[in-house]
């Protein structure tokens, strides 16, 4: 497997300061596609279960996570996360924001608190398409159990929709929450179609 960095998309992390007197920093991440040869023995790859068969419209303002299930015994750092863009739609009209959202789960399995008190932002350029890998590297994100991954678009534009490419499986729960609200609804037997890649521990 190969890793390269692709000077498309940056990831906007805005870290959170409890100091009164200091200001949120702003670090800047390039998206990344596979082209460097990594270990194999220290690289693992999680992928969310079940058939990749259609796409989900996000729409403006609309939170929505899947869970990305680990054995009893993982342990790892994350290395960077893959969503697919549908290709089965029109290319997007506009750059458009995200919001990238990592929440641990619950005693019912619910999404719980977020795994970083960081607000991380990437970017879609326009025309973008497929497979965007973003990298988690910097924020050293040590995980132990089931967590959720997901995204919410940060845009105002309600004229369009924008399409991520889903999973089917029995079983499978994606969380979605509309905008104003606190409480999560589920969309149940589908979940986001993602990749993680982490580092063994």
């Amino acid at each position: 497997m190969y890793y390269i960095k692709k000077g498309l998309l940056l990831v906007v992390l805005y870290f959170l300061s409890f100091n009164l007197y200091a200001q949120d920093t702003i670090v800047y991440l390039e998206e990344v596609v596979v082209a460097k040869k990594i270990n194999k023995d220290s690289h693992k790859i999680l992928k969310t279960r079940g058939r990749q068969n259609g796409y989900y419209a996000i729409s403006q303002g609309i939170s929505f996570v899947g869970e990305v299930e680990v054995k009893k015994s993982f342990s790892g750092v994350l290395k960077d996360v893959s969503f697919f863009f549908s290709n089965q739609r029109s290319l997007n009209p506009k750059e458009t924001e995200f919001e990238l959202l990592l929440f641990d789960r619950d005693e019912n399995g619910n999404p719980n608190e977020k795994l970083t008190e960081s607000k991380l932002i990437f970017k879609v350029l326009k025309n973008e398409n497929g497979k965007v890998t973003i990298d988690l590297s910097p924020l050293n994100l040590k995980v132990n159990n089931n967590f959720f991954v997901g995204i919410k678009r940060l845009d105002e534009d309600t004229e369009w929709n924008f399409y991520v490419d889903i999973r089917h499986k029995k079983g499978n729960i994606i969380y979605f929450k509309l905008p104003e609200t606190d409480s999560w609804e589920v969309l149940e037997g589908k979940n986001i179609d993602m990749e993680i890649r982490y580092v063994v521990e």
